[in-house]
């Protein structure tokens, strides 16, 4: 093998190496998202899951809302969320509505939010109507002396 032979050998595999390099970074850069998560359970107050609530997701500066469910354990995920800042809201019947304002998703990370429901306060009202029985006031009749004698 001649001098410029190695000197050939040596610049070609330089090359590749530079190329594999650029496209290593490349492809990492692509891999990077710029977007976030949000994950986190709905209880109750004695810290049992709730199932199947209604939670949304708004983000602040544009309005725009998603939505999802909790699982049969209570867990939630909205994932792939633009930046920005969110009030996340839970609802289900029987409860109170629980909400989380200025909730923070920044790049590339996952925000954990656990939310508590209460029970819902119920308001109960009973309405009675009907009329008092008729009393007899003009007969001087004793009620001892209404009673049929033979």
């Amino acid at each position: 093998m001649s001098v410029s032979d190695l000197k050939g050998f040596i610049w070609g595999t330089a090359r590749v190496l530079v190329a594999v390099s650029v496209l290593s970074a490349v492809s990492s850069l692509t891999a990077q998202t710029f977007r976030g998560a949000i994950n986190g359970s709905v209880r109750d107050a004695s810290g049992a899951s709730i199932a199947a609530a209604t939670l949304s997701a708004r983000q602040e500066a544009t309005a725009v809302l998603r939505s999802t469910a909790s699982s049969s354990a209570g867990d939630f995920s909205f994932p792939d969320l633009p930046l920005g800042v969110y009030t996340v809201t839970a609802t289900k019947a029987g409860f109170s509505e629980a909400k989380s304002t200025q909730v923070e998703v920044s790049v590339s990370t996952v925000t954990t939010l656990n939310l508590t429901l209460t029970v819902a306060s119920q308001a109960v009202t009973v309405d009675v109507r009907g009329e008092a029985p008729q009393v007899e006031t003009t007969s001087p009749r004793s009620p001892a002396s209404s009673v049929n004698r033979p």
